[in-house]
């Protein structure tokens, strides 16, 4: 698999016709309807999302797939709208992804009580082995933070998508709970 930046808001990724056998059986069997299907596609995108790409701080991102060779590429493009009001709300909205619990409770540990203030609306997720917060974030401040105990992901991008549909919901008011806790 190796991905290319096309542009600021476009990149793609080529897959040899191997990877397109061992996920899909052939380009013939993609099913963009199925469930499993956008599950690979999602893994795919998260896998080789450039860093550049991220915050996905768009209206929209279009995924598409096309037969190249014996392989494919897919093609992931940010789509702007007019919605100024609709893109300050997204952008305030993360995934916080931890690769442990001790790295979630590191990030909760070193929040103020004003700091926990600035975050509004937060639910604990599990997803395989990991751990995740899905938070409304109004400081910047706190989202540097993060990044040094967490992967932070927006929510309207192909990723965190997949984290919030795949992900089994712990309970809400996390960051509140485990802080009182500590």
């Amino acid at each position: 698999m190796k991905s290319f930046d096309l542009s600021d808001n476009k990149f793609k990724i080529c897959l040899s016709s191997e990877e397109v056998a061992s996920l899909f059986g052939s380009f013939e069997m993609i099913d963009y309807d199925t469930p499993h299907t956008k599950a690979i596609i999602d893994s795919i995108i998260i896998n080789a999302l450039p860093e550049k790409m991220l915050p996905f701080d768009c209206d929209k991102v279009l995924i598409e797939v096309f037969p190249d060779g014996d392989g494919c590429i897919v093609e992931v493009t940010k789509i702007y709208g007019s919605g100024k009001s609709a893109k300050k709300r997204r952008k305030q909205e993360y995934i916080l992804l931890f690769s442990s619990s001790e790295d979630m409770i590191n990030y909760i540990k070193s929040l103020k009580p004003s700091d926990i203030l600035k975050v509004k609306d937060n639910t604990l997720y599990r997803y395989k082995n990991a751990f995740f917060l899905s938070v409304n974030i109004r400081d910047k401040s706190l989202l540097i933070n993060a990044r040094e105990y967490s992967r932070v992901i927006p929510v309207k991008n192909p990723a965190g998508e997949m984290l919030l549909e795949y992900g089994k919901r712990l309970y809400g008011g996390a960051i509140e709970k485990i802080f009182s806790s500590l």
